[in-house]
C-alpha cells in the first residue's frame, strides 16, 4: 500500500534532467562562437562607418580649403558613447594626404586593433601590440 501512494506523483527522473542540460549544453558550444563572430562584424562595422564619416568631412574640407584638415577643423567630434572604439586620430601633410585611425580591442585579447583609412578611400587594419 505505501508503493502505490509513489506511483502517481508526477515528476522528472534524474536521467532525464541529464539530457536536457547535456542538449542545453550542445546548444550553448554551438551558438557562443556565431555571436562572437557577430560582435566583431558588428565592431568592424562600427570603425568603417567612422572612417566613412571622416573621409567625407575630410574631403568636403579639401573642396572648401584645398587641404585636408585636423578632426577639430573638419567639424567632427568623437561621438559621447561609443560601443567599441575608444580613440581617433588624424593625420595629414599639407593637404596633399591624410589618413585617418580609429582604434579598439575587436576581439578581448591583449592586442588593439586599428582601422585606417587614406584620402584615396583605402581601408585597412592592423593590430597593435
Amino acid at each position: 500500500m505505501v508503493f502505490s501512494k509513489f506511483r502517481n506523483q508526477k515528476g522528472f527522473t534524474l536521467i532525464e534532467l541529464m539530457i536536457v542540460v547535456a542538449i542545453i549544453g550542445i546548444l550553448a558550444a554551438i551558438a557562443i562562437p556565431n555571436v562572437i563572430t557577430y560582435l566583431k562584424k558588428s565592431k568592424t562595422a562600427e570603425a568603417k562607418q567612422f572612417l566613412s564619416t571622416l573621409r567625407t568631412l575630410q574631403e568636403a574640407y579639401l573642396a572648401e580649403t584645398d587641404s585636408y584638415g585636423s578632426l577639430s577643423a573638419i567639424g567632427w567630434t568623437a561621438p559621447a558613447n561609443p560601443k567599441y572604439y575608444m580613440t581617433y586620430s588624424a593625420a595629414f601633410t599639407t593637404g596633399a594626404s591624410f589618413v585617418a585611425r580609429v582604434s579598439g580591442n575587436i576581439d578581448s585579447d591583449a592586442d588593439t586593433d586599428a582601422w585606417t583609412i587614406n584620402q584615396a578611400g583605402t581601408l585597412a587594419h592592423a593590430t597593435l601590440d
